[in-house]
């Protein structure tokens, strides 16, 4: 899902109405052998750190051999208030608190 969409308020009422809760972040693998994460830093994209280098296979298990640490970044979606666990009532999709 691009950043643009996902900031879109009709992606933001799409994945509400299918998964039952509001998409809070984003979060972007960028390979360091490949890229530096320029574009999400750009874009204001968090970087909270690297993978350990092992991946998922298919049948959702994590496979033993270890491949290259990623880059991970996050960006925000929603506020998150930390002290009550729950979404910011300030915050609106399409007009209505959640």
């Amino acid at each position: 899902m691009s950043t643009d969409r996902a900031r879109n308020p009709c992606a933001q009422t799409d994945w509400l109405a299918r998964f039952g809760f509001p998409l809070l972040l984003l979060e972007a693998f960028v390979d360091p052998t490949r890229f530096v994460g320029t574009i999400y830093r750009a874009a204001n994209w968090q970087y909270v750190g690297d993978t350990r280098g092992y991946r998922r296979t298919r049948e959702g298990y994590y496979s033993n051999t270890r491949q290259t640490p990623k880059r991970v970044f996050v960006q925000t979606l929603q506020r998150w208030n930390a002290h009550y666990g729950a979404l910011d009532e300030s915050l609106a999709i399409d007009g209505k608190t959640m």
